[in-house]
Formats: structure tokens, C-alpha cells, sequence
């Protein structure tokens, strides 16, 4: 990671920063590298057994929690690891003053060369990109401390004839599938021909069907008739009353009053429909 503190803000104007796309992932990204290195200094034992907490999560300091206790965690951990890199810093307590141990920990990483250009408020919360930028740079020297050294990953003859007939096998796939496309794709083709073949004709007798069915057989001057009888009785009135009971009650009313309605006039648009 590099020395400057990651910006995940939005710019505002009159402001030289730009809004990096995917910039509030940043801070789970350093996360992810901070467990591992923490892993590698065998935090679980020197400092989890040690101080009685439980192991952080992979999210912990990128998300917003509690204030209080994210803020306790991250300097009891930011003291461990100014220790093994050879700095004596007291883990403060629950009841001590934020603002003073704020302080000194920013004065403890100044002496180690990281970078404080950022608000010294922006730790109190605990969490953000700060807090994962000071844990992910302290835990990088205190590896550096501990002389551990990322080596390359050494592969066996066996690894390596492995990997090549896994090659050779996956190349055969990609050949015999895209023969099977190509097989495949042509007989959809005939098919697709035939299927037209066979559905031009019956496009034209379901379309004569539709035809059928627009044309009505009842008797304009009763449909009317029936359409004025049973007008007034499809009106609602409405009480002024806005109670929601009221309301209520007045729905039910009204619905059952249409069931009730609905009867004859169903009735006779059946007849009218038959003749």
C-alpha cells in the first residue's frame, strides 16, 4: 500500500479531489490485508489470549459501529503493534480521555515516518480509512520488524506436469464444445425453417378466430337500457364523516350491495348474449 492516506470522499468545489470510482470499497480492500498480516504476527495468541478480546472481523474497522468500543479496540491493537515495532506506548483505558490518547498517538506515528496529513478527530471514531490506514502501515513494520519476508511460491516437477495436462484437457473442451455450437446452431436453423412453414398457416385461422370474437351479437338499444337501469345504482355517497370506521363500514356496505345488484343484471346479460 502506498504512504499517502486513501481519500474515499466525494470532492467539493474548490477542492483539488477527485472522487475515485470504487474508492468505498478501499477501506474492506485494507482490511482483508490487515487480518492477514495480523495473522502473521500471531495476534491471536500475543494479543487476543493476552488482552481477553475477541479476534476482529474482516469488516471491523471499515464499518461504523460502536464508537466507544471500536475506538478501545483500535488503540489497545495500535499499542501491541507499536511494541513489537519498538515503541513504548502505555494501552489506554476505557475511561481515559480520547482526546489525550488521540494525541499521543499521533505524535508515536509521526516518530515512525507514516503519514499524518488528516484530522487527528477522524481516529476518534474508531473506524473509516484512517484507522485502517495506521493498522494496515504499523502491522507492514512490524513484519518488517519481525524480519518476515514474502517469498515466492516454489512448484515441483509434478505441480507442473499437472497444471499442463489440466491445460491440454481444458483446450480439448473448448474445441469439442464449439464443434457442438456449431452442430447445434445449424439445426436450430432447420427448425426455425419449418417452424415458419407450419405456423403461416396457423397465424391465419387464429387471427379469422380473433376477427369472430370482436363481432357481437347483442342488441345495442339493450345493452344501452341496461347500462341507464343499473347507472344510479353504481353511484357511491360518501358520508363527510372521516373517520376511517366510517369509511370502513360504508365499503362494506357498498360491496355488498353490488353482489346484491350484480345478480339480475348478470342475468340479463346472459340472455342478451344468447340471443
Amino acid at each position: 500500500m502506498s504512504d499517502e492516506v486513501p481519500n474515499t470522499g466525494g470532492s467539493r468545489r474548490g477542492e483539488g479531489v477527485v472522487e475515485v470510482k470504487g474508492a468505498a470499497f478501499l477501506p474492506y480492500m485494507i482490511m482483508e490485508d490487515i487480518v492477514e498480516k495480523l495473522k502473521l504476527l500471531n495476534y491471536e495468541d500475543e494479543f487476543v489470549a493476552r488482552h481477553g478480546q475477541r479476534p476482529i472481523s474482516r469488516t471491523y474497522f471499515a464499518v461504523p459501529g460502536s464508537a466507544g468500543e471500536q475506538f478501545f479496540v483500535f488503540s489497545n491493537l495500535l499499542s501491541w503493534l507499536l511494541e513489537i515495532c519498538g515503541k513504548r506506548f502505555e494501552a489506554p483505558l476505557e475511561d481515559d480521555d480520547p482526546n489525550a490518547v488521540v494525541s499521543s498517538i499521533m505524535s508515536e506515528i509521526k516518530s515512525l515516518g507514516l503519514n499524518t496529513d488528516f484530522p487527528p478527530s477522524r481516529l476518534k471514531a474508531g473506524c473509516g480509512d484512517e484507522v485502517c490506514y495506521i493498522l494496515n502501515q504499523l502491522a507492514s513494520k512490524a513484519l518488517e520488524m519481525r524480519q518476515f519476508a514474502w517469498n515466492r511460491p516454489e512448484y515441483t516437477e509434478e505441480d507442473a506436469n499437472e497444471e499442463s495436462i489440466e491445460d491440454e484437457q481444458m483446450d480439448e473442451q473448448i474445441d469439442g464444445g464449439l464443434d457442438e455450437d456449431i452442430h447445434e446452431d445449424y439445426e436450430d436453423e432447420i427448425m426455425l425453417d419449418i417452424g415458419e412453414v407450419n405456423t403461416s398457416s396457423n397465424d391465419t385461422i387464429e387471427v379469422q378466430k380473433q376477427e369472430d370474437l370482436l363481432e357481437s351479437s347483442t342488441d345495442a338499444l339493450e345493452w344501452k337500457m341496461e347500462v341507464e337501469r343499473v347507472m344510479p345504482s353504481l353511484k357511491v355517497h360518501l358520508r363527510g364523516d372521516k373517520d376511517w370506521r366510517t369509511h370502513l363500514d360504508q365499503m362494506l356496505e357498498n360491496r355488498k350491495n353490488m353482489a346484491h345488484l350484480s345478480h339480475p343484471a348478470k342475468r340479463t346479460w346472459i340472455r342478451c348474449i344468447k340471443r
